[in-house]
């Protein structure tokens, strides 16, 4: 929250002693996991978050959306599932600083590299699936500009912690709003690669199944990429064991054949939002454990009446 919606003391309280003392124990938390080996990292902070993340609101959450989008699933099924994600959630967190060295280790294979045009640029859309964050160090194996785009946090000065933590894989590093809008058509004009994780509830975006739900998903770069005739590219990324995260990247969409007999371009950018949440649909299915269960996809009073026929 802003601190314009604070009173005087709430505001001073944020400012000179909340903020600065959650930032403190980020930076804490952030050097004790760069100094320990990234398997340790990421195995104590992955069974940390399974030993946690089923004690809080988000766990029931998870089990509900897990529940309704695998209905088939037994109900130990799902409370396997919804572990599982802690697990690897937590790894994200315990690999967060080690993300680099992995790449220098191997830890990371990037498949598909040459499906992407390098001299034209286009958006390559993934989903918080695996370690979502591997992507961003596509700058890094290839002769490419990378644009990404970050929510800013409330604490602004973890905020910056974490800005940091993003620059150092080289790309333009565009915080979410009217400047992440700008900052896409800046990268794209100069033949560079955004990329998108657009697996998460937009207000602002269209209604388009998920799941057979409906979910508001964005389509602003759809738009973009149909008005400067960019490319997209899917980028799945899953955990193959342990630390060894996978990336594989798609031919770019065969716009023309995905949208055949489709003239109205409303119709077309929503029929190309229906066939990405298929695709990543198909990414979840096959690592149910992987996906970001938490999250409102579909807002917050999702039931099983809401499934469209």
């Amino acid at each position: 929250m802003s601190l314009s919606y604070r009173s005087a003391p709430l505001t001073f309280l944020y400012r000179w002693v909340i903020w600065p003392a959650e930032t403190c124990v980020l930076f804490l938390l952030l050097v004790l996991l760069k100094l320990m080996p990234v398997q340790l990292a990421s195995a104590a902070m992955g069974y940390f978050f399974r030993l946690i993340g089923p004690l809080t609101s988000w766990h029931s959450r998870s089990i509900t959306h897990l529940r309704l989008c695998f209905p088939e699933k037994s109900e130990p099924e799902i409370k396997d599932i919804a572990r599982r994600m802690w697990m690897n959630l937590g790894r994200n967190v315990g690999e967060y600083m080690h993300l680099p060295q992995m790449l220098k280790k191997n830890h990371i294979q990037f498949n598909g590299l040459e499906h992407l045009r390098h001299d034209t640029g286009g958006i390559i859309i993934g989903a918080h699936l695996g370690n979502w964050e591997v992507p961003s160090l596509l700058g890094r194996v290839c002769p490419i500009q990378i644009g990404l785009i970050y929510r800013q946090l409330n604490n602004p000065y973890a905020n910056r912690v974490f800005r940091r933590r993003a620059t150092i894989s080289g790309a333009d590093v565009y915080p979410k709003g009217r400047e992440a809008g700008l900052g896409m058509l800046r990268t794209l004009r100069k033949g560079g690669y955004m990329l998108m994780l657009t697996d998460q509830q937009l207000r602002e975006g269209i209604e388009v199944p998920f799941f057979g739900y409906p979910a508001r998903t964005a389509i602003s770069h759809i738009k973009l990429a149909l008005k400067l005739n960019k490319p997209l590219y899917l980028a799945k990324t899953f955990r193959r064991s342990g630390t060894q995260i996978e990336v594989h990247f798609s031919h770019a969409l065969d716009i023309a054949q995905i949208c055949a007999g489709i003239t109205d371009e409303e119709q077309k950018i929503y029929h190309l939002a229906c066939y990405i949440n298929a695709e990543m649909e198909k990414w979840i299915i096959a690592h149910p454990e992987q996906w970001l269960w938490p999250h409102r996809r579909w807002g917050k009073h999702i039931r099983p009446d809401m499934k469209l026929k």
